[in-house]
């Protein structure tokens, strides 16, 4: 299974998940684990919704479009 390092973490996060394992008897790592399973599932379902509710509308525009013209306007 792959690592994942996080560094400089903010001194006040460290506090809140360790409080947050304690609460649920876990490891800091375990409740780590849950809490990013947990958020990527949820935040990759609500960019599925959204691309979803937006090809529905049928603009012509696909999301490759939009994506290139954000980066094309960051570069200006």
């Amino acid at each position: 299974m792959p690592t994942l390092t996080i560094r400089n973490l903010p001194e006040q996060s460290i506090i809140r998940l360790k409080d947050l394992a304690r609460r649920h008897n876990r490891s800091m790592e375990q409740e780590a684990r849950e809490i990013l399973k947990t958020i990527t599932a949820d935040r990759l379902l609500a960019c599925q919704l959204i691309e979803k509710g937006w090809e529905s509308l049928n603009h012509g525009i696909s999301i490759e479009n939009i994506v290139q013209s954000i980066r094309e306007d960051r570069n200006r």
